[in-house]
């Protein structure tokens, strides 16, 4: 049986860009993980090809090669409040590393609603388990 994996040499430079919705990724190499920590609220769409998942949890993204596949230029799309705060990464040799964030821009719906609003995705073009929803803690507004 052939082996399809691509074997390339561990990635040594990363950044990550986000804005306008989009969490993209550039890298020299091989990654088996990241762990993005982040301020805000969002719902994401994972945006990564076969091979990876993608989980949120309490202002943390874990985002795992289970197939060691080349990793998506485009991570995933948001919307909400997001402001990326650090983004670590392994490599296949367990070594861990810190990825450069550029383009660091404060995301909001009303920054983003012309272009979620003109994307034109119906529901049901969604593929389901792509999702990833963020619970949204609910504020009191105290009058004074």
């Amino acid at each position: 049986m052939e082996n399809n994996i691509i074997k390339e040499s561990p990635a040594t430079n990363v950044e990550i860009r986000y804005a306008n919705g989009n969490v993209s990724c550039n890298s020299n190499g091989e990654i088996a993980a990241f762990e993005i920590t982040y301020k805000g609220s969002i719902s994401a769409i994972n945006k990564l090809g076969n091979g990876w998942t993608l989980t949120t949890g309490e202002n943390k993204i874990i985002i795992v090669s289970i197939a060691q596949t080349p990793v998506s230029n485009v991570l995933f799309s948001y919307i909400g409040v997001f402001e990326m705060l650090s983004c670590s990464y392994v490599t296949w040799d367990l070594k861990k590393h810190r990825a450069k964030i550029l383009g660091i821009k404060k995301e909001s719906w009303k920054n983003n609603s012309t272009q979620w609003g003109s994307a034109g995705t119906k529901p049901e073009e969604l593929e389901f388990g792509k999702i990833v929803k963020k619970r949204i803690k609910k504020r009191i507004v105290r009058r004074k």
